[in-house]
């Protein structure tokens, strides 16, 4: 993984825990998946105006209804409640290469590790059972451009063959109600598109995430798969304002 880290990501976590999915929330043409995604945001007693560090859980698991193998993901698109902000101004950009496409860069610019997860996938090769695997996750600052900031998540696959996973993701801002951020992971080819994601988890500490508590915190997902299927789904986590010693907020 040779040159600039590419990737982005600006509140790809940015919500709690909970999933409630709305009936009409899945597409029918994913009927057959069972999805599950889940934030947490801690702590979760927030001044309403005075933005406080917060720590930040995302976890998401695909499964499908016949225990068959889950189609490859090709996209995860978040849009997340603007009340969750990203600040990596005192965070250096990563650059790195030179080290060779098989060598595992997960212990690389620690300065600019923002978040580390684990990630756990299924490959199953024609006429071969499917194997599972899993690796750990970093998250990196990799770049500031006009309009998007740029993160990668990285994984480093050793069996049942050694691949390098990155994904690049672009955060971006925009403005629809509740929604103040978009971010953008592009999911490369697992083993030749054998491979699938089943299961991933990242978290995004203090330094990095603030908050301010306007009732709850909301997310809205969409994952695309291999196969043109998209699957829509939208969470929501309540929030809690401190009282003070006379009952007042």
């Amino acid at each position: 993984m040779p040159g600039r880290i590419v990737g982005s990501f600006v509140a790809l976590l940015a919500s709690t825990t909970v999933f409630l999915a709305a009936g009409t929330s899945l597409a029918r043409e994913a009927s057959d998946l069972i999805p599950y995604i889940n934030f947490r945001v801690t702590p979760s007693k927030l001044s309403p105006t005075e933005p406080a560090p917060v720590q930040m859980k995302i976890s998401g698991r695909y499964r499908t209804r016949d225990e068959t193998q889950v189609t490859a993901l090709k996209e995860l698109r978040l849009q997340g409640d603007k009340h969750i902000e990203l600040d990596l101004k005192n965070v250096p950009p990563c650059l790195m290469g030179g080290r060779g496409p098989r060598e595992d860069h997960s212990d690389s610019c620690p300065r600019s590790v923002i978040g580390r997860g684990t990630i756990s996938i299924e490959i199953a090769f024609p006429g071969d059972q499917a194997i599972p695997t899993s690796a750990p996750l970093t998250l990196w600052y990799g770049a500031r451009s006009p309009g998007s900031v740029k993160l990668l998540a990285y994984a480093y696959l050793i069996a049942p063959a050694s691949q390098e996973l990155p994904i690049a993701i672009e955060v971006r801002r925009v403005r629809k109600g509740r929604i103040g951020w978009e971010a953008v992971a592009a999911i490369p080819k697992i083993a030749g598109g054998a491979g699938s994601i089943t299961d991933y988890s990242l978290t995004i500490g203090k330094r990095f995430l603030s908050a301010t508590c306007v009732s709850h915190f909301e997310l809205r997902a969409v994952s695309v798969f291999a196969n043109g299927t998209r699957l829509r789904e939208r969470s929501v986590r309540p929030c809690s304002v401190p009282t003070s010693p006379l009952g007042k907020p």
